[in-house]
């Protein structure tokens, strides 16, 4: 019976998670990246809207999403704390049908260099790969998406971040 009870109670928490949304403060959702210093002031809104950004799925569309992914590129732009290079491999893997993709990786590299990763480049490929495999984020399986987890499985995807 205790089995029953705590069998039905985790199912229920699942469910209950898997429709919490992430939401970014208010403070956060008007910022204005002019400067490296606005850069360095809204580090920790940068966090907030990185992770709203990997919360959503490729095809989602908002006002608030699309000024979320002008605020990750002007970051990145802007920061003077991160050098960010951005290679061709990443280039061909957010092409045609994953176009939207780029604004993905813009925010898994704001995450991971704000979440103090040592090798912050690698990192954003990690998330990336997260955000890749989980089905429900409707990436298309491309060639140079293949080629990305095939790397990732056999742990040999520096060309990705050097």
């Amino acid at each position: 019976m205790k089995r029953i009870i705590l069998l039905g109670f985790f199912t229920l928490s699942l469910f209950f998670l898997s429709f919490a949304q992430v939401q970014v403060p208010e403070s956060c959702k008007n910022i204005q990246i002019e400067t490296s210093e606005d850069a360095q002031k809204y580090e920790s809104c940068m966090l907030e809207i990185a992770n709203f950004i990997l919360s959503k799925h490729l095809l989602y569309t908002s006002d608030e999403y699309a000024a979320m992914n002008k605020n990750t590129l002007r970051w990145i732009k802007r920061t003077m704390n991160y050098t960010i290079d951005i290679n061709g491999n990443i280039v061909a893997l957010c092409k045609g049908k994953n176009a939207q993709l780029l604004p993905v990786f813009h925010a898994s590299l704001v995450k991971a260099a704000l979440s103090g990763a040592t090798n912050f480049h690698r990192e954003a490929i990690v998330i990336l790969v997260d955000y890749i495999s989980n089905e429900q984020n409707q990436v298309k399986k491309t060639g140079a998406i293949k080629k990305l987890l095939s790397a990732y499985k056999q742990n040999n995807f520096s060309e990705y971040y050097q």
